[in-house]
């Protein structure tokens, strides 16, 4: 497990919260699901969230939001955005 797993499976209020706010994230309808999707994945690897990026790859290619050449895409991308200089 990670963290945010083991977070969410001491604390049924933390579940709670989380909970609403994943659904608050999928509902404003900003993102389509396969953006949103894919940005989830990049940000998971980034941190090292390995276990939650596989997690998210399965359900990526289980719901058909995202193909294997888009999530390599995003490993690809993984570090070679930078800060802007001063």
């Amino acid at each position: 497990m990670n963290a945010m797993t083991d977070a969410i499976a001491a604390d049924a209020h933390f579940e709670h919260i989380w909970k609403a706010y994943e659904a608050f994230l999928k509902g404003r309808g900003i993102l389509s699901e396969r953006l949103r999707q894919l940005a989830v994945i990049g940000q998971c690897s980034t941190m090292g969230e390995d276990e939650e990026a596989e997690e998210q790859i399965r359900s990526a290619f289980a719901s058909g939001a995202a193909t294997p050449q888009e999530i390599l895409e995003v490993f690809s991308r993984r570090g070679s955005i930078s800060a802007p200089r001063a």
